[in-house]
């Protein structure tokens, strides 16, 4: 027990930590999501924002959800980053989130909540969605889902649709670094993004890259090989192969399966036009600039992709700035979940927070010689 005369000292001690720890801690994050946000430029695209009100934007990402799955899964890592200055804009791409009304209706007696963030959703006969949250996080506390529309998947509409909200979010934020994020098909649209528009993107974040599927050869897929060939319009349901392949670990999957807006069925066609897109994603890699900084993180228990793609994809890029992170004993969805780990989230925003903080002073150089220049 200290004496009477240390008492004074441990006291003072004490207190000098404590206002040591406050003076070093951040201020209070005040992240807010959108799910309608007005972005000038954009005509049909379908968007979530996040951001934190309370100060000052220093990047942006936009992130590209992965087959079957929707912009809001982004949700946990949108918010750490938004935390950390940046605004993050997720758009669900055609046929898929709220853009599938028919998948909807499918769910129209069902109900679904968020207990991590304090959101419940509820679907009506008509197909429309209304989202009900006991935080601040929706405007008014309530948001009915007005961008519910009809929309069949179409890759090549929603890529130009991508490139459309590149090119909105740029003239939104021109003196900002702007980076991709992309899991699985998502981050085969982010290198394509990248190739195409290299001069808007300021770098890549690539989370179980699609670049070489696994074949199965078991009796279900067997079955569904046959209703292809014969019934190429007929839904196939791929809850079980959700069960299956999409993570190693039982909470991911039952997320992903309680959330009426993952879509569960698509036809042997829309599964046809995937395999498609993915097997150009490779070509597109060769393209991305070598000025161009990319982060790979990948799960060496990926069974829904060949985790030994990501080699293949090195052999392509030529990036000089090139991060590769591996996660043990992990599956395939990283990023697009409620239950991202702890080690993910900081790889991710660790990353991105250190080559925008590198990017900000060359953005704004830029943004003073297009000032003198006007």
């Amino acid at each position: 027990m200290a004496s009477k005369e240390a008492r004074p000292a441990l006291g003072w001690l004490v207190s000098a930590l404590t206002v040591l720890a406050l003076s070093q801690a951040p201020a209070c994050a005040e992240v807010t999501r959108q799910d309608n946000p007005q972005i000038e430029g954009l005509n049909e695209t379908r968007v979530y924002e996040w951001r934190d009100t309370s100060r000052k934007p220093n990047a942006v990402a936009i992130a590209v959800h992965g087959l079957v799955l929707h912009g809001r899964v982004y949700d946990v890592l949108a918010r750490e980053l938004a935390a950390q200055g940046f605004v993050v804009v997720a758009p669900d791409l055609r046929g898929y989130g709220t853009r599938c009304p028919e998948h909807l209706r499918e769910h129209s007696s069902e109900g679904f909540a968020d207990t991590d963030h304090n959101i419940s959703y509820s679907i009506s006969e008509g197909g429309a969605s209304s989202v009900q949250s006991s935080d601040d996080t929706l405007e008014g506390g309530v948001c009915c889902n007005s961008m519910v529309g009809t929309s069949k998947i179409s890759y090549d509409k929603s890529y130009k649709e991508l490139q459309e909200l590149v090119r909105a979010v740029r003239n939104q934020y021109p003196a900002l670094p702007l980076y991709v994020i992309g899991e699985s098909l998502g981050a085969g649209m982010a290198l394509h993004l990248a190739a195409d528009m290299p001069q808007s993107i300021d770098g890549l974040v690539l989370s179980s890259p699609a670049i070489k599927r696994r074949f199965y050869l078991e009796p279900r897929m067997l079955m569904d090989v046959m209703v292809l060939m014969a019934r190429p319009s007929k839904n196939i349901d791929l809850a079980p192969y959700i069960k299956r392949f999409a993570s190693e670990d039982p909470m991911i999957i039952d997320a992903a399966l309680k959330d009426p807006l993952v879509r569960r069925k698509l036809t042997p066609i829309d599964l046809w036009k995937t395999a498609r897109l993915i097997k150009g994603n490779v070509s597109h890699a060769a393209r991305v600039p070598d000025s161009m900084p990319v982060l790979i993180i990948q799960g060496d228990k990926d069974r829904m992709l060949r985790s030994n793609g990501v080699v293949t994809l090195l052999e392509h890029l030529k990036s000089r700035d090139q991060t590769v992170k591996w996660f043990p004993g992990k599956g395939h969805l990283l990023l697009e979940t409620p239950h991202i780990m702890p080690e993910t989230i900081s790889t991710v925003s660790s990353w991105l927070t250190e080559h925008a903080r590198d990017a900000n002073p060359a953005k704004a150089s830029i943004r003073e010689s297009d000032e003198l220049n006007n």
